[in-house]
C-alpha cells in the first residue's frame, strides 16, 4: 500500500512537470535562439516611454525600459516584439548584466505593472542572478489581457443602483485603490441610487484588470463622491 502511493506521488509529479516545467522551459531560451528577425519590421515594432532606467549595483549594469505596444498582434508577433525590444536594448547597453522590458497597450499607463507582457534577458533569464555568469538567456512573459476585449463598463452620468449580492451594505472610499476605515466615506445599503461620475480600470500584472467606479450619492442628506467595487453597480 505505501508503495502504491509513492508510486502515485511520482507519476503526479512528473505530469505537473509535463504540464507546467515544459511551459517555463519555452519561455525561457538562449538569446542566440531568437527569432524576432524572422518578422517585417512593422510586426515588431514599439514606442518607448521615457528614458531607459539604470537600477545597476556593485558594478552589475541593470536596466529597465516601458514600451507600447499596438493592437492586433499575433501571441508569436507579440513575443518577437518583446525579444527585440529586449536585445535591442542589449546591443546599447553592452556592460549590462541584465534587461528587463515592460509592454503595455497604447492607452495603459506605463507606471503600473505591465499589462501586455515583460522580457528578461539575464543569466538563465532571471533577474535576480544578474550578479552571476551562467549563460545568458531570454525570458518571455504575456499576460491574456492583451487578447481581451476591453469592456466599457457602466455609461458615466448614467443614474444606476448599488447592490451587495447579500443584501448587505456597500463601502465607499474617497480613494480608488484605499479600503481601510480611514478611507470610507459613506456606507449604504443595497438599491441605493448613484451617478456614475468615472470608469477606471487598473492592469494587474497583465492578466487581470481591476475596475472601480466613482459615483456621486446621497449620504446623510449630504451629497458624496467617492470609490465602489464594479460588482457593487447593478446590472441591466
Amino acid at each position: 500500500m505505501k508503495r502504491a502511493y509513492i508510486f502515485l506521488i511520482v507519476i503526479t509529479t512528473l505530469l505537473f512537470c509535463a504540464t507546467f516545467c515544459y511551459s517555463e522551459q519555452q519561455n525561457t531560451y538562449s538569446i542566440n535562439k531568437s527569432v524576432y528577425k524572422q518578422f517585417s519590421n512593422d510586426k515588431t515594432s514599439y514606442k518607448q516611454v521615457g528614458e531607459v532606467e539604470d537600477v545597476s549595483y556593485a558594478r552589475v549594469g541593470r536596466y529597465t525600459v516601458r514600451i507600447l505596444v499596438p493592437l492586433g498582434r499575433s501571441k508569436d508577433e507579440l513575443r518577437a516584439t518583446l525579444e527585440r525590444a529586449a536585445l535591442e536594448l542589449k546591443e546599447k547597453k553592452r556592460n549590462a548584466k541584465a534587461i528587463m522590458v515592460f509592454a503595455y497597450r497604447p492607452n495603459d499607463n506605463p507606471n503600473s505593472t505591465f499589462t501586455v507582457g515583460r522580457a528578461i534577458v539575464a543569466p538563465n533569464g532571471e533577474w535576480e542572478k544578474s550578479d552571476t555568469s551562467y549563460p545568458m538567456k531570454i525570458k518571455i512573459e504575456i499576460g491574456d489581457l492583451y487578447f481581451t476585449k476591453a469592456s466599457t463598463g457602466t455609461n458615466e452620468g448614467k443614474t444606476v443602483n448599488l447592490i451587495d449580492s447579500k443584501g448587505g451594505t456597500i463601502s465607499v472610499s474617497r480613494e480608488f485603490g484605499e479600503w481601510g476605515d480611514d478611507y470610507i466615506i459613506a456606507i449604504v445599503p443595497s438599491n441605493t441610487p448613484a451617478v456614475v461620475l468615472e470608469r477606471r480600470a487598473k492592469a494587474i500584472g497583465g492578466s487581470y484588470e481591476l475596475v472601480r467606479y466613482k459615483v456621486k450619492i446621497l449620504h446623510d442628506g449630504v451629497y458624496k463622491e467617492g470609490w465602489i467595487f464594479e460588482s457593487a453597480i447593478e446590472k441591466d
